[in-house]
């Protein structure tokens, strides 16, 4: 199951970002995180970057599904203090702008089984460039842990 990664391009080199992944959740918790297009993602995923109109929509489609049971908007600048903070006194913190950063949605949902389900139905939406279920692990899944 894919958790919230995001590959940010800099220069050569290429960071992989492991937003709010699995471990970080809380017991119980499954989300998934939507990442809006930004310019970087033109022509491919997306044809252009997301609108101011297509951020509020998807925020209400998100609201609207099955099983979620709630929706946070993510902006660039929120999304870089998490990446400070994650990477902090890390080289590579010092070489990811803001402006590399999607916005997104942070999406709680009641199931594992709906979280796929929502990634889905997120992805597919006009200015969403991907979508990915982050689901906190089973002590059956964590080494050491049983």
């Amino acid at each position: 199951v894919a958790t919230g990664v995001l590959t940010v391009a800099v220069a050569a080199v290429t960071v992989v970002w492991l937003n709010r992944s699995p471990a970080s959740l809380p017991p119980a918790a499954v989300r998934v995180d939507a990442y809006f297009c930004q310019p970087a993602d033109v022509p491919a995923p997306c044809a252009a970057p997301a609108t101011p109109a297509q951020r509020s929509a998807g925020q209400a489609a998100a609201r609207a599904l099955p099983g979620v049971t709630a929706v946070r908007y993510i902006s660039q600048q929120q999304a870089y203090t998490e990446f400070e903070q994650q990477f902090a006194g890390k080289p590579v913190a010092a070489t990811v702008t803001v402006a590399q950063l999607p916005d997104s949605l942070r999406v709680t949902v009641s199931s594992t089984g709906a979280a796929q389900s929502v990634a889905s139905s997120l992805a597919a939406l006009p200015g969403v460039a991907s979508a990915h279920a982050a689901v906190p692990p089973t002590s059956a899944s964590v080494p050491g842990s049983g």
